[in-house]
């Protein structure tokens, strides 16, 4: 215990010789530096490298005091913690979204403001090869929920498993951040993915594999942690794939496509006597609806939950790329929702095409391992002399909801104008113009249109 306790002075006393000699060399007693020496705390090397008065505030102390285990370091990531050689990390980061919406006229949900998402996530690195995250989500009437939750296996070349809460590997809007998309929110497709039954995260076990070409996610899931219940504990699989033609620094471009197919049988609302799926325990069924692209206006468009759905099958097919700072994206979603009861199979479809231009000179940035859009890097940030990266976009959406076979729904097109303000690489204002037109099937009252300017400021860390 002595020799413990002599160790720890002895590191005092070389760290306080190196703070006194940061200009010039300190003479350091010998005779303390013998009891040193034969307690073990220094060598015969530092003993003689000393006793020559070499002891400075560079390397040479560094080295005899012993190597800092970790670092501590902040930036637009937020704050992390990692090993001196690489093997653990853990890091904290997050984000803000405050939204508002105006409405002419006024939307049945009226005008408001809302925490769009308040997240806190801890992400990080054990013994090199494993990862982990977890985020939850303050900002829904005070609840916390939790997004994403995971443990992941990245010690094979090129191939990453994933268990837990993740979202599912299908359409590329869904699977990229709320954070980094070029309009407020996602484009009419949505509405296949984004639901309680079927939702964007759900818990599963995943496998990407990728290289300078390819990028592929596959997996099977069960329930949601947030929305899950009796009703959902069917499972589904998921898969999406794409192939990056161009992937150059200032450049690029991809096609892809995804599936997504989920079995509906273990609905434990049960059956009717003619075979009708009959509403879950719940209260929870296969619904598709959708807002006007501006999330407080509430439902627009509605399938109505009364679908008597039996298995869904989605197909997606997506293409997407810039050109310094020309960039462009477009998908195409089709839902085929097998009926009980020999009803006829229902189908329904969306897609949307969008473009954008930064007017400053900045450009999208694609990461290739997980095949998504990234934080925009500002050229020249608000606070160190510049003006912030500025973008301007389109974008028109299209959504079906009526088939021949059931017509309770109807369809609606959508155009949204933004404008995009990246004052630094963490802080970001947005302003959307949306135009919505709306054929419903059955209800003629309600308004067929609607205009909305839509604001957010955004903090990510």
């Amino acid at each position: 215990m002595s020799k413990q306790i002599t160790r720890a002075v002895s590191l005092v006393v070389l760290g306080v010789a190196a703070v006194l000699g940061s200009t010039q060399a300190v003479a350091v007693d010998q005779d303390l530096l013998k009891i040193l020496r034969e307690n073990g705390a220094i060598t015969q090397k530092q003993f003689e490298q000393l006793t020559e008065k070499k002891v400075t505030s560079d390397a040479s102390v560094i080295s005899a005091v012993k190597d800092t285990q970790y670092k501590i370091s902040t930036g637009k990531k937020g704050i992390s913690i990692k090993s001196t050689d690489g093997a653990y990390a853990f890091a904290v980061g997050g984000r803000v979204q405050t939204d508002v919406n105006f409405f002419f006229p006024n939307s049945e949900a009226g005008n408001g403001m809302e925490a769009r998402r308040v997240r806190l996530k801890g992400y990080g690195k054990l013994a090199h090869d494993w990862k982990y995250k977890a985020e939850i989500d303050f900002s829904e009437y005070s609840k916390i929920d939790l997004t994403d939750g995971w443990l992941a296996y990245t010690g094979f070349d090129n191939v990453t498993i994933k268990v837990g809460h993740q979202k599912v590997p299908f359409s590329f809007q869904s699977e990229n951040s709320s954070n980094w998309q070029t309009f407020q929110e996602r484009a009419q497709t949505d509405a296949f993915i984004d639901t309680p039954y079927l939702g964007r995260r759900r818990m599963g076990l995943t496998v990407a594999y990728d290289d300078d070409l390819f990028y592929g996610r596959a997996g099977a899931f069960a329930a949601g942690i947030n929305e899950d219940g009796e009703f959902n504990q069917s499972f589904g699989t998921a898969a999406r794939g794409l192939v990056s033609l161009v992937n150059d620094k200032d450049q690029h471009f991809h096609v892809g496509g995804s599936v997504h197919y989920r079995d509906m049988d273990d609905n434990p609302g049960g059956e009717d006597a003619d075979g009708n799926k009959l509403a879950s325990k719940d209260g929870v069924e296969l619904r598709f609806k959708y807002h006007p692209e501006a999330h407080i206006g509430g439902t627009w468009i509605d399938s109505g939950s009364d679908l008597s759905e039996d298995s869904i099958l989605a197909a997606n097919a997506e293409i997407a790329g810039y050109l310094g700072p020309l960039h462009g994206q477009a998908e195409f979603t089709t839902m085929n929702v097998e009926r009980t009861g020999g009803l006829t199979d229902l189908n329904f479809y969306s897609y949307y095409a969008e473009v954008g231009y930064f007017l400053t000179g900045e450009h999208m940035n694609w990461k290739q391992s997980a095949g998504q859009w990234k934080r925009v890097k500002v050229g020249h940030e608000v606070g160190n002399g510049g003006i912030g990266a500025w973008e301007v976009a389109a974008r028109y959406s299209y959504l079906d909801l009526s088939d021949g076979n059931f017509s309770t729904a109807g369809r609606a097109n959508n155009w949204t104008a933004a404008l995009n303000w990246w004052a630094t690489n963490n802080v970001g204002l947005r302003l959307n113009y949306v135009f919505s037109d709306r054929d419903l099937v059955t209800d003629t009252l309600k308004d067929d249109f609607v205009h909305a300017l839509t604001a957010r400021a955004q903090v990510v860390f």
